[in-house]
């Protein structure tokens, strides 16, 4: 296991994986110059090849106008990128190889729905309030992963009774 100072020095090889893994596309028409320097509003959101190829033909014949042009769907992103901040992750590679397993599959669904392409962003934002609302789901993952036995009766109450006080904190 590498030593706090190693996974502190390592933050932008994570970040390039995490751009990489993701096929995290952050630019958007709101955002002014992209990394590379270019105008964001002149390049659409360009999912990771790996979505691509696993929505197949499915993503094309539905998306593909008779002039060939995509239609990226509905506003992209449903919020701006300057709504969000960068929070990093420590995850094993087989989890993260699932995670990316699911994008594919996320997008092939999004896409048969009339939205092709997301960005990074949107991915990342919807996992993480999905695991938000499952948090009895979340601790029972974290439970079973180091062989505790619970009550999952007693685990539903602790959980929903901290959500019910984050409820009424807001």
């Amino acid at each position: 296991m590498p030593d706090e100072d190693e996974r502190i020095g390592d933050i932008a090889a994570q970040l390039e994986q995490s751009e990489d893994g993701l096929g995290v596309d952050d630019s958007d028409a709101d955002d002014g110059p992209g990394v590379d320097g270019t105008d964001a509003g002149d390049a659409a959101a360009d999912p990771d090849p790996d979505s691509e190829a696993a929505a197949g033909d499915a993503a094309s014949d539905s998306s593909a106008s008779t002039d060939g042009v995509r239609d990226p769907g509905p506003e992209i992103p449903p919020f701006p990128f300057e709504a969000t901040e960068m929070h990093g992750f420590y995850v094993r590679d087989g989890t993260w190889d699932d995670l990316r397993t699911t994008k594919s599959a996320v997008s092939a669904a999004c896409s048969t729905f009339g939205v092709p392409e997301f960005t990074g962003r949107e991915f990342q934002d919807a996992c993480l309030r999905v695991a938000a609302d499952h948090g009895e789901e979340v601790a029972a993952a974290i439970l079973e992963g180091r062989s505790v036995e619970f009550d999952e009766e007693r685990l539903a109450e602790i959980v929903g009774m901290l959500r019910e006080q984050r409820g009424e904190d807001d």
